[in-house]
């Protein structure tokens, strides 16, 4: 299940859902569409977002009703919706993979390691 904050993303995407940075736990929104995250609500107000594969070396994991509770995010929650509408974490993950590999064929750099399954 994720937690959606947003119907559609200030790109003109679709749901921007909770994620969980797996070595920090802080949550970010996320687009899957665009690949935007976003660190806090005013971030996401101002459309002030980061690219998401750069934010999440380690892929994303999903928050729980806790970790929502206990952030800044909590009060902006709506909606659920299920994994069968947005992705599992491996989808979203693998999204994430694909983007860093892209970005770093078009700059040169080496090809980044794969991330580890963070299905858990």
């Amino acid at each position: 299940m994720w937690y959606s904050i947003c119907d559609a993303c200030p790109n003109a995407c679709w749901h921007v859902v909770l994620v969980k940075h797996p070595d920090t736990n802080k949550l970010l929104a996320y687009c899957r569409d665009c690949g935007a995250a976003w660190a806090n609500p005013s971030d996401l107000t101002e459309n002030s977002f980061v690219i998401a594969s750069r934010v999440l070396p380690s892929g994303a994991a999903q928050p729980t009703q806790h970790d929502i509770a206990a952030s800044e995010w909590e009060p902006l929650v709506h909606a659920e919706v299920t994994e069968d509408q947005y992705g599992t974490v491996g989808d979203i993950n693998n999204a994430l993979e694909t983007e860093r590999r892209r970005m770093a064929e078009q700059s040169g750099e080496p090809e980044p390691p794969m991330t580890p399954d963070l299905k858990s």
